[in-house]
């Protein structure tokens, strides 16, 4: 009487899990693949159409003479993690998303000279590029949008969106969480 071997190549039952640890192991690999190269810059991207969301709020809300307008950009700031500054007539005001200090603020208005001579270079109204703070491990993002006024004076909109993982963060995992197990399903049912 022969034995019959313990792992038995051509079964249905060993077949089925060579298929299975492969697609694990598949999943694995996107999983790290997705976390090490694409992370930052879905962050980036995220951030950036953030900017230009709170921003088009901001215009919106001051081009119709808003009364809540600072409550408007104070709440905003803090809820997306935005330094937030409007400047015309020479006045400038600062929203900061901390609250118990506008220091931090202070240490993008350096940037301002640079963000105004670009935009009146440009033929558009909003500019923008990424910087670093020489004490900081982390890039800015610098972004400037010129709002017309009625009476000819320029207003502008300054934000400062440091390019370092927060709230995001939570938003952006999930997204690629959604995207593995989409890949996951179609390579599943292959």
């Amino acid at each position: 009487m022969k034995l019959k071997s313990r792992l038995d190549f051509k079964s249905i039952r060993f077949r089925l899990w060579v298929n299975f640890l492969a697609v694990s192991i598949g999943i694995l690999v996107i999983v790290w693949f997705l976390q090490s190269f694409l992370l930052n810059r879905y962050y980036e991207t995220m951030k950036i159409d953030q900017v230009n969301d709170v921003s088009t709020l901001i215009t919106h809300t001051y081009i119709n003479n808003a009364d809540n307008l600072t409550r408007e950009i104070a709440s905003l700031s803090m809820e997306s993690d935005l330094y937030v500054m409007m400047e015309s007539q020479g006045t400038l005001l600062l929203f900061t998303p901390e609250q118990d200090t506008v220091m931090p603020v202070y240490k993008y208005r350096s940037e301002l000279p640079k963000l105004r001579r670009l935009i009146s270079e440009s033929d558009k109204n909003v500019v923008s590029y990424k910087f670093s703070v020489s004490y900081e491990q982390y890039e800015t993002l610098a972004f400037c949008k010129l709002i017309p006024n009625s009476d000819d004076t320029p207003t502008f909109l300054y934000i400062f969106a440091p390019l370092y993982p927060v709230q995001s963060t939570v938003t952006i995992l999930k997204e690629q969480l959604l995207n593995v197990t989409i890949i996951a399903l179609i390579i599943a049912f292959l």
